[in-house]
């Protein structure tokens, strides 16, 4: 049992976690028939997380279609991360302007994952109406609260001379910091699946 998922939020609600550990395993080894049937039968009894894992069986498959529709029944139903992956999968088919409005919504709860993608939105030119000052403030956000993407992109930020020539060394401490925090999650324990 110290392999069952236990950390996200949400699973304390899960109606049988042994059974959507196995489900999520065979869906890590590749056994998506299997995993989607483990996942309908603990849907049909109520759990939030088979909702998302099927929408990543089928993001998995590039059935964005099916996946959206599993992800947006997890976010009815309540779930954070059924919010978010929708809101990443809008990111990947191009829907910017959903994309943008799900993770503002995220965004507004305090998801440090979901200001981390606002910054992306407005980096890569996706979105227009998010100011540079308001796209920097998120990723820093971000990078404080310790999401990994989100210090690299502020230590490249630094290092580039974006914020200004002097602080260049200032982005090498931020880069050390985001190498040390790395290392640290790499050390805990890899049989547990750590939330978004």
């Amino acid at each position: 049992m110290s392999n069952v998922l236990k950390l996200k939020s949400g699973f304390e609600k899960e109606p049988d976690l042994e059974k959507l550990t196995s489900a999520f395993q065979a869906m890590k080894d590749g056994k998506n028939d299997l995993s989607r049937k483990i996942l309908q039968e603990l849907i049909d009894d109520g759990s939030l997380w088979s909702l998302v894992y099927l929408g990543d069986i089928y993001y998995s498959e590039l059935n964005y279609d099916k996946a959206l529709e599993y992800y947006s029944l997890a976010a009815i139903k309540g779930s954070i991360s059924g919010e978010f992956y929708r809101a990443r999968l809008f990111y990947t088919i191009g829907k910017y302007n959903e994309a943008f409005l799900a993770f503002s919504k995220l965004s507004e709860k305090g998801l440090p994952t979901a200001k981390y993608w606002l910054y992306m939105l407005y980096r890569n030119k996706y979105i227009n109406n998010l100011s540079k000052t308001k796209a920097i403030s998120l990723l820093f956000q971000a990078a404080d609260s310790g999401h990994l993407y989100a210090q690299r992109e502020k230590a490249m930020l630094y290092l580039k001379g974006k914020m200004g020539f002097w602080r260049i060394p200032i982005g090498l401490f931020f880069l050390v910091k985001m190498i040390q925090n790395a290392v640290k999650i790499s050390k805990l324990d890899d049989k547990v699946e750590y939330t978004i």
